[in-house]
């Protein structure tokens, strides 16, 4: 094999690998800012549990399943629904919706950035 096609190949290599590793280390953990008010969440494998303030503040918990959780929510006035999130490529955002009920998207969308 030519040095360069070596070189080539490694390079490529390297970088597939890099990539790979990091879709692996996203996770939902940390602080968002979200329309509804903060969202924090704890990602632990593919559970999550998390809190959301603002004006109808509460808790939620589901699984991810790829980039994707699926959560069940309780407001803190007792209301419960279904919501989805999905993570971005990087990391840095989410887009969602939430529901009421049964629904997971009734209630509109629920899109959030990452603070930390």
């Amino acid at each position: 094999m030519k040095k360069s096609a070596f070189i080539t190949i490694s390079v490529f290599a390297s970088v597939v690998l890099s990539a790979g590793l990091l879709l692996a280390e996203a996770s939902f953990t940390g602080t968002w800012n979200t329309a509804w008010g903060p969202v924090e969440m704890k990602q632990t494998g593919a559970r999550v549990e998390g809190t959301y303030g603002g004006k109808f503040p509460g808790r939620f918990q589901g699984s991810v399943e790829g980039r994707k959780l699926s959560f069940e929510w309780i407001g803190d006035n007792g209301e419960r629904g279904r919501g989805v999130f999905v993570l971005s490529d990087d990391g840095a955002s989410f887009v969602g919706t939430w529901g009421s009920g049964a629904s997971d998207s009734n209630g509109g969308p629920w899109n959030g950035a990452r603070v930390k």
